[in-house]
């Protein structure tokens, strides 16, 4: 058996058993056998082979697949090759080509949904890797993938059970701690989230993500010297980062007599409100955070980046025409920066602003924007201005670098029947139907279908 085959998981005795997940009271079992028992059944699963051993004060877990198939393994590096060469629609193929001949082998799902997350085609990772857990549960990585997708398709719930897995399975895990830093962060569990990020540090001293997670945790309860010492240690770890920028600004004061007397308090103090305004956003209160960037915006129009932060907040409360005032201040202020255009894009596409919305789509584009969703919008938009060779031509193109786009096969689809080329337009919906997740454009598509 190949080494990498065997997936090994290695949790303390004492962290099972004061763990709610393996015993329903904490402590209340203290037998190896019962230990050793409840762990199988816990992880129980119909593929390949986990045993279970106790190694001193360690629960040792290993589970390897049924069978190494050769011919699947060759195809399978070359997915690897094809990845690392940014061919990854071929390298995609190749891994589900290695799954269909091997399906109890681990690996293959499990890099293809890195690749999917890698993608941002977060749902289609999330698909695959719980299908990784499912051969595998003692997987820690695709615990901890499947999590963060979840995060990033704000299911906080269903990212928090994941992220508990992996870090079960690995205490010395960084990005464990991390991520459930932020999730307490969101859910406003703040005295949980200090103890997650703070163990996030102990295990990797640079992560300054974490200390962002602190100094805005501690802005939002106003304690002003923890939140500048968190930002301060950003700046000396990350000096030239992006994330040294937002703590540059998040940076507070305090009301000494001393600092009023300053000339530049004032100027200094408003600047407060931007680090509690993305502590609030974070936990969700898109409300509170607008007002403070406002307030912070009357003192400082000029600041490119809050009018963006302000958009965003703007967004999650419904007010678009005011999130796309926001963003086209951000641009007037900052013409340059790619981002802007993109979320002023979004923005005009859903008020239906066609020819506008193309030429900011276009700009986009033009300041290197390259992701999915600003090629697929641009193309619809097209299609919406009746421009239609040029929106085939263009949701065409972005298939071929996302061949499983369904928003793009969707008005593809919608777009080759109108040239009455049904046939293509059938297999595009084919295609979307097959995906196993259920999602609003999946729903058209069956809606189509039933029409065609």
């Amino acid at each position: 058996m190949i080494k990498s085959k065997i997936i090994t998981a290695k949790i303390k005795i004492k962290n099972i058993i004061q763990d709610s997940f393996f015993f329903q009271i904490p402590g209340e079992s203290t037998n190896h056998s019962e230990i050793l028992k409840i762990a199988l059944e816990k992880y129980s699963t119909k593929y390949g082979h986990l045993k279970a051993d106790i190694q001193g004060n360690l629960l040792v877990m290993q589970w390897k697949p049924d069978k190494l198939d050769n011919s699947a393994e060759q195809i399978h590096q070359s997915a690897i090759k094809l990845a690392k060469e940014k061919h990854f629609d071929i390298a995609e193929k190749k891994w589900q080509q290695a799954i269909q001949m091997n399906p109890s082998d681990v690996e293959y799902p499990y890099k293809l949904g890195l690749l999917y997350f890698e993608q941002k085609r977060y749902q289609q990772s999330i698909d695959i890797l719980n299908h990784v857990i499912e051969i595998c549960p003692i997987h820690e990585r695709a615990h901890l993938i499947l999590g963060i997708a979840y995060i990033k398709l704000r299911k906080i719930n269903r990212a928090e059970i994941h992220i508990l897995h992996c870090r079960r399975l690995n205490h010395q895990n960084a990005l464990a701690f991390l991520n459930l830093g932020a999730i307490y962060s969101i859910q406003r569990r703040f005295e949980d989230a200090i103890h997650m990020f703070q163990k996030t540090i102990s295990l990797s001293p640079k992560e300054v993500r974490a200390y962002l997670g602190l100094g805005q945790i501690y802005a939002v309860l106003n304690d002003t010297e923890n939140a500048n010492e968190q930002f301060n240690k950003i700046i000396q770890i990350a000096p030239n980062s992006k994330i040294a920028e937002t703590a540059k600004i998040s940076i507070k004061t305090t009301d000494s007599a001393e600092n009023v007397s300053r000339p530049d308090f004032v100027e200094v103090k408003k600047e407060e409100k931007i680090a509690t305004g993305i502590g609030y956003y974070l936990a969700g209160d898109y409300k509170n955070a607008g007002n403070l960037y406002k307030d912070y915006l009357k003192f400082k129009p000029s600041d490119d980046f809050v009018w963006y932060l302000l958009s965003e907040a703007m967004l999650r409360v419904g007010k678009i025409e005011e999130s796309a005032d926001c963003l086209k201040k951000a641009i007037r202020t900052n013409p340059n920066r790619a981002l802007y255009y993109k979320t002023l894009g979004i923005v005009l596409h859903q008020q239906a602003k066609t020819e506008e919305a193309i030429k900011i789509f276009k700009k986009a584009i033009e300041l290197g924007k390259r992701d999915p969703l600003t090629h697929t919008l641009y193309g619809i938009n097209l299609l919406r201005l009746k421009k239609h060779n040029e929106g085939i031509q263009q949701l065409q193109n972005i298939l071929k670098k996302d061949p499983n786009n369904p928003l793009a096969m969707y008005h593809l689809s919608l777009a080759l029947l109108k040239q009455k080329q049904n046939k293509k337009a059938e297999e595009l919906v084919e295609k979307i139907l097959s995906i196993k997740s259920d999602f609003p454009v999946k729903r058209q598509a069956r809606a189509l279908k039933n029409k065609l």
